[in-house]
């Protein structure tokens, strides 16, 4: 677990951006995963690398919930929101 502090700044916000890429790549490396932060910095790609299972699970989802009632916005950087 880190604790990271950014500017609150358009230029603090793509730093934070980018050296969160970057720590996730390296924990991808070593084959683990990551806790989805709060900020959504994370590819698509990422994502689905940490977690293949990811898309097998959002499927199911739509199937059980197609309202899109239990939503959580982590979803949207999928490309499979509500």
């Amino acid at each position: 677990m880190l604790y990271l502090n950014q500017k609150m700044s358009d230029e603090g916000t793509r730093a934070a951006e980018q050296f969160t890429r970057e720590l996730i790549d390296a924990t991808l490396q070593y084959g683990s995963t990551y806790y989805f932060p709060y900020q959504r910095y994370a590819t698509g790609a990422q994502i689905r690398k940490a977690y293949p299972l990811l898309d097998a699970f959002i499927q199911k989802k739509v199937v059980y919930d197609p309202k899109g009632v239990f939503y959580n916005t982590s979803f949207d950087i999928t490309g499979r929101g509500k």
